[in-house]
């Protein structure tokens, strides 16, 4: 019988809006809200997707593909869509070879705006796609932070990832 060691990994992001003037839809989990102000960064901003890489990368003591890897794609490639960057990191925790698995994900969102109650079950499910889940694996929760951040304030918004995962265990473990 295999043996497995089960881990928790944590993941953050935020962003800043742009202006209200930029024309630059919000995206989260890679889903586009256009009636929404999108995220000052160079690639869409997703947070979602952008603590989920760094969620993964801390699974699997990664180097995360957010920073340099991925600001090279979006300068020399033009590839700005976070779900590749996700796509990405979780093709490296694939390639360590020891049958990652993700069993599930908790995600916390900071915001004043936009009001994401009405959005909770698609934003589960994009994210259950992508990971390959069930959306019973995946929570997400969103708080308007009662104005105590500049997320609060509506300035941005921040994410917060709780990833639960397992992995086959090395020899000197079992």
């Amino acid at each position: 019988m295999e043996e497995r060691v089960y881990l928790t990994a944590l993941g953050e992001d935020s962003h800043r809006f742009v202006s209200e003037s930029e024309s630059k839809a919000l995206v989260l989990a890679g889903l586009s809200f256009p009636e929404e102000v999108g995220f000052l960064a160079n690639s869409d901003g997703d947070i979602i997707f952008h603590a989920l890489c760094h969620a993964l990368a801390s699974l699997g003591a990664l180097d995360p593909v957010l920073g340099p890897p991925a600001d090279r794609l979006c300068r020399e490639e033009g590839i700005t869509d976070s779900r590749v960057f996700l796509e990405l990191q979780l093709s490296q925790l694939k390639d360590l070879d020891l049958d990652y698995r993700i069993h599930h994900v908790s995600i916390s969102l900071e915001g004043k705006r936009p009001y994401l109650y009405s959005h909770l079950a698609r934003l589960r499910a994009a994210v259950a796609e992508v990971l390959k889940l069930r959306a019973e694996q995946v929570g997400i929760s969103a708080t308007s932070g009662e104005a105590l951040t500049a997320f609060g304030r509506g300035e941005g918004m921040s994410c917060r990832v709780l990833l639960s995962g397992s992995r086959l265990a090395y020899p000197e473990e079992k």
